[in-house]
């Protein structure tokens, strides 16, 4: 196999892809944990409920959506990227 730029980029977009998925998947366990539906959990830390959803299965997640929901859970930016490593 020849690794070129291309293949690094590849990578690169897969690993983000993950994190996403990852960073998605730990606030969908939050908001199941604190026992909102998505309909409560984006009414009340003020974003739309397709915006919740997409930021659950790691799709098109904002920093601002991610600022609004780690406020909502009581987070901290580290507490959520710490979960990461």
């Amino acid at each position: 196999m020849t690794i070129t730029k291309k293949t690094f980029t590849n990578i690169d977009q897969d690993l983000n892809c993950s994190r996403l998925y990852d960073i998605g998947q730990y606030l969908k366990q939050l908001r199941i944990y604190e026992g909102f539906t998505q309909h409560e959990a984006a009414s009340r830390s003020g974003i739309s409920r397709n915006c919740l959803q997409n930021a659950e299965h790691g799709h098109n997640i904002t920093i601002l959506t991610i600022f609004k929901l780690i406020d909502f859970y009581d987070l901290s930016a580290s507490e959520l990227f710490t979960y990461l490593e």
